[in-house]
């Protein structure tokens, strides 16, 4: 199993750590899969087109075409775009976001 979450960026492009949306896949295929449905422009794409599209905007002089879906995930998580994220999350973990929520600000 991977869990990884994909990072928000700036204005400017750079990734904002601990943020964004978690995706999960039994394999990095599946990981990229995920990735790439979750925006209505790449969902069409092929796993091929949405590695070349992506790696084309985050890292446009690097080779892409012999990069497959786990060398995609590593080149992303590289350049701080997403977090590999534990399978199972412990009861502490979800204890302390619960507190931090009840809170008012």
């Amino acid at each position: 199993m991977i869990r990884a979450q994909i990072h928000e960026t700036t204005l400017d492009g750079f990734p904002m750590d601990e943020t964004g949306t978690i995706v999960e896949g039994n394999d990095a295929y599946e990981a990229v899969e995920a990735m790439k449905m979750k925006s209505p422009f790449t969902v069409d794409m092929s796993i091929r087109q949405y590695i070349d599209f992506v790696l084309g905007k985050v890292a446009p002089k690097e080779k892409t075409e012999d990069v497959d879906a786990t060398e995609f995930l590593a080149r992303l998580a590289g350049k701080g775009f997403i977090s590999f994220l534990p399978d199972e999350i412990n009861s502490e973990s979800m204890e302390e976001v619960s507190e931090c929520a009840d809170k008012q600000a």
